[in-house]
């Protein structure tokens, strides 16, 4: 069977593709982002959870869903200006590659 010069093979694609966002960001942070961010989405629905069944009143609901609403919201903001002004020396010869402008 011959090969295909010109015809691009997914898993080739897939290894650059992660080669590119391993070198703009480190993989430790953006695994300590996201994990940190679904621990506080989860929080809301647990304790909307424990809500339905019962377990707490009506006044210290809405006083845990203010909070965890209020500090997922914060932390989004936070984690974005992280991301946002994470510098790396490749990410700009990445953007003029791939030909973003700013």
């Amino acid at each position: 069977m011959l090969n295909d010069p010109n015809q691009i093979h997914p898993l080739g694609f897939t290894k650059v593709r992660t080669r590119v966002l391993n070198s703009l960001m480190p993989k430790r942070s953006i695994t300590w982002v996201f994990s940190s961010f679904m621990l506080l989405f989860i929080s809301l629905f647990t304790i909307t959870i424990v809500y339905v069944l019962g377990s707490i009143d009506r006044s210290l609901f809405l006083v845990l869903i203010a909070t965890s609403t209020l500090l997922l919201c914060m932390y989004s903001l936070i984690a974005g200006i992280f991301l946002f002004s994470h510098k790396n020396p490749f990410y700009q010869e990445w953007k003029d590659r791939l030909g973003y402008e700013d």
